[in-house]
């Protein structure tokens, strides 16, 4: 009785403070809009941490830094293990949810906070890595914890629109890093960095737990409790309840009864192929690498500048996507996507190796901002956000949890050998070699697109899955 008590409690006093607007036609969509904006916090701060290391990595490199003063080697390390901290946080945050999804966003949010403190006071290198690991370890699990949690508290008809609030705010968080990281330093940007959280920290525990986890647990009362805040006092939530309850005991019975197959097996292999692609097709390297890359790429532009231009474009496309992928599909953008990909790298290289070998400067920094462009508009509307959007549609609902956990795990696995190997990659091959190198992975990743991953558009997830266990 008391958790009901504390829990209606909550929801009275972010009422009264928010003075939200209850009534059943406004509510049903604003409150939904409210816990979605809230959690997203998440992301924005995954997406600050993402777009920190480009410009901090070069004001530690470039001799701006006074008291930490770190080698190319020792850069590659703090940007790797911020994805090595990500792999963890899948499998940690997969387990976590069975607290619950809010309650999992609410303490995973503080620990992010400390990890940027921790940043700030900084004085060696050690404690920049261990920094580094907590960051991608939180902003993995409150990535995770955050699209789950939006997906099961959106009404059917808004659940896209709201779901993809998590991409662009994940972008926002990027750009705001290098147009903050032009004017602050790294210890000021991990101190600006770290109010995001924070706020994350005192907002989530105005908003519900997820209706369906509650569900789950057997907590109807509670679960009647969040639908009304959700949807308003006025709507029918018997039929959700009862789609909810149905849900929990197909999902129960099947897990008693059902062992991994093919059913399991074949997306695996298509999600974790397409990650990989994903992660080797130079994308991370350009967010953790973006300002010294382009440093030595433009010979008349400013890098931060530029950097700034690269999400800017990541920005605008990925809300171009959600416009785009229920209308032309899902393979059609990753075909597009890829073969663009392949080209705009493969050009970039070209300039970087001509400019290179050139006695002369040879300026024409239009190619290279161009391939760029191209790049970041390619990456965005296709590999960029159907990755995830794979996981979520070609595994059986039963596995979700562990499909996703295992292809999301492989993904950051793959991000951080490609961080970390950036380095060496440039050292032995040169600038426009590894991008060569990139370019030529995209190329296969292309031909295994169009041989292996399947259409998904228009068409129920039942559907899908019965035509993966056919094929």
């Amino acid at each position: 009785r008391s958790d009901k008590d504390a829990w209606s409690s909550r929801v009275s006093m972010a009422s009264s403070t928010l003075q939200l607007i209850t009534t059943s036609g406004r509510a049903e969509r604003l409150h939904q809009i409210l816990a979605t904006v809230i959690v997203s916090l998440g992301p924005l701060a995954s997406g600050l941490g993402k777009g920190y290391s480009s410009p901090a990595l070069a004001s530690l490199q470039n001799g701006r830094s006074k008291t930490v003063i770190i080698s190319p080697q020792e850069a590659s390390w703090i940007a790797g293990l911020s994805l090595l901290g990500a792999l963890f946080g899948d499998i940690v945050g997969g387990i976590a949810m069975n607290v619950g999804r809010r309650r999992v966003i609410m303490f995973t949010a503080l620990p992010f906070t400390f990890a940027w403190i921790l940043t700030v006071v900084a004085d060696r290198v050690s404690l920049l890595l261990a920094a580094s690991f907590s960051a991608g370890l939180c902003s993995a699990i409150l990535v995770l914890a955050s699209s789950i949690y939006i997906s099961e508290i959106a009404s059917p008809d808004i659940r896209g629109t709201l779901c993809s609030v998590i991409k662009i705010t994940a972008n926002v968080g990027l750009l705001v890093s290098y147009v903050l990281g032009t004017y602050l330093d790294w210890r000021q940007l991990a101190l600006a960095a770290a109010m995001v959280p924070l706020l994350l920290f005192l907002l989530v525990r105005y908003i519900p737990e997820s209706p369906s986890f509650l569900m789950y647990q057997g907590k109807e009362d509670l679960a009647l409790r969040s639908l009304q805040w959700l949807r308003g006092p006025e709507a029918i939530f018997e039929p959700d309840l009862l789609d909810i309850r149905n849900s929990a005991s197909r999902r129960n019975g099947r897990l008693c009864t059902r062992l991994p197959s093919g059913t399991l097996i074949k997306p695996i292999l298509i999600t974790c192929a397409i990650m990989f692609f994903q992660r080797f097709s130079g994308a991370f390297v350009l967010n953790y690498y973006a300002v010294t890359i382009f440093s030595s790429t433009f010979s008349t532009l400013d890098p931060h500048s530029v950097a700034i231009l690269h999400g800017t474009v990541q920005l605008l496309a990925s809300l171009v996507f959600g416009a785009l992928v229920d209308r032309v599909g899902r393979v059609p953008l990753l075909v597009i996507g890829s073969l663009l990909i392949t080209l705009s790298l493969g050009g970039l290289g070209c300039f970087v190796y001509v400019a290179a070998v050139s006695d002369t400067e040879i300026g024409l920094d239009w190619i290279p901002l161009m391939c760029v462009t191209v790049f970041n508009i390619a990456y965005s509307l296709g590999i960029g956000p159907i990755a995830l959007l794979l996981v979520g549609e070609l595994f059986p609902v039963e596995y979700r949890g562990l499909g996703g956990a295992v292809s999301t795990s492989f993904g950051h696995a793959s991000g951080f050998v490609v961080v970390k190997t950036f380095v060496d990659f440039e050292r032995l091959f040169h600038l426009s070699g590894t991008l060569w190198i990139y370019s030529t992975i995209s190329l296969f990743g292309l031909l295994f697109i169009l041989l292996f991953v399947p259409e998904t558009k228009g068409q129920r997830l039942e559907d899908i899955q019965r035509r993966m266990e056919l094929t």
